[in-house]
C-alpha cells in the first residue's frame, strides 16, 4: 500500500510526462520529453515494414477512408443500385465491390501510440523488448478441415463445406504471398528509445522507502486499533515530502 502512494506521489508536480524507475537499490523519478515528430514516422515506417498484411475483399455502399496510410493497392468496382432496407422508403444506394490490403499495428506501434498519448509506463516494455508469438491458429484449423475432409467418403463429403475450405485455403496462400517480406519490428525497438530523453529529477532509496512503509504501517495501525475514523491516507504526502520534494529542490 505504502509503495503504491510514493509511487502516486512521485508522478505528482508539474504538468510534464513522468517516467518512474525501480531498481534494486531505488526508485528513480524522470521527466520525460519525447521526439514527436519521429515517433509519429516511425508509426509509419513499423506498419509498412512490418505489419501483418490482411486482405480485404467485400461488397458494400459505404466507401472505406483511402486516405489512412494502412491501406494499400486499394480497388473497387461499380455493382449498381440495391435497396437499402436501412434507409426510408428502402431507398436505393450504390454497391461496390472493394479490394484492397490492409496493414495492421504492430505490438511497436501500439507502445508508441500510448506513449505519445502520455502513457510512461510503456517505457519499459520498449526497454525490454519480447518478440511476438506467431499465432498458428489459422494454419492449425485448415489443416484439421482438410485433415477431416480427406477422411470421409466421397458420397459424405458436403460440397458446400468444401467450397468454404477451399476458399479457405486460397485466403491463406494470398496471406503467405503478402507478407513473405515482412518483417520483424524487434529492430525498430532500439531506435524508438533514441526519441526518448530522460532527466533525473527525484530519487528515493529503497532503504528509506522501506523505513516509509514501516512508519506509514505504524499510523495506520494506530488509527485502527483506536478505532478511529479519523485516518487520512493522504498524510502519506507530508512524509513523501520529507523524501522526495526536499531532493528535488537540492
Amino acid at each position: 500500500m505504502a509503495t503504491s502512494v510514493i509511487l502516486d506521489l512521485m508522478y505528482k508536480g508539474g504538468l510534464g510526462m513522468y517516467y518512474i524507475e525501480q531498481t534494486e537499490q531505488s526508485l528513480i523519478k524522470y521527466e520525460v520529453n519525447l521526439d514527436r515528430k519521429k515517433l509519429e514516422d516511425f508509426i509509419k515506417i513499423i506498419v509498412n515494414e512490418c505489419g501483418e498484411i490482411i486482405h480485404k475483399s467485400y461488397q458494400s455502399s459505404k466507401l472505406p477512408d483511402v486516405s489512412d496510410f494502412h491501406i494499400k493497392n486499394y480497388n473497387f468496382k461499380y455493382l449498381g443500385k440495391q435497396a437499402n432496407p436501412t434507409t426510408a422508403n428502402d431507398l436505393e444506394v450504390s454497391y461496390y465491390q472493394f479490394d484492397y490490403d490492409e496493414y495492421q499495428d504492430t505490438k511497436l506501434v501500439t507502445l508508441i501510440r500510448s506513449l505519445l498519448a502520455g502513457n510512461t509506463s510503456v517505457i519499459s516494455q520498449l526497454r525490454n523488448p519480447v518478440a511476438e508469438e506467431k499465432k498458428p491458429q489459422v494454419q492449425n484449423n485448415l489443416k484439421a478441415k482438410l485433415k477431416t475432409l480427406s477422411e470421409q467418403e466421397l458420397d459424405d463429403i458436403n460440397v458446400e463445406e468444401l467450397e468454404r475450405v477451399k476458399q479457405e485455403l486460397k485466403d491463406y496462400k494470398i496471406y503467405q504471398e503478402k507478407n513473405k517480406n515482412q518483417k520483424s519490428d524487434l529492430e525498430y525497438y532500439s531506435e524508438v528509445l533514441k526519441c526518448i530523453h530522460l532527466k533525473e529529477v527525484a530519487k528515493i532509496e529503497i532503504l528509506e522507502l522501506e523505513e516509509f512503509q514501516q512508519l506509514y504501517e505504524q499510523i495506520q495501525a494506530f488509527f485502527q486499533a483506536t478505532n478511529s475514523e479519523s485516518f487520512n491516507p493522504n498524510i502519506s504526502e507530508s512524509l513523501y515530502k520529507k523524501l522526495i520534494i526536499s531532493k528535488e529542490e537540492k
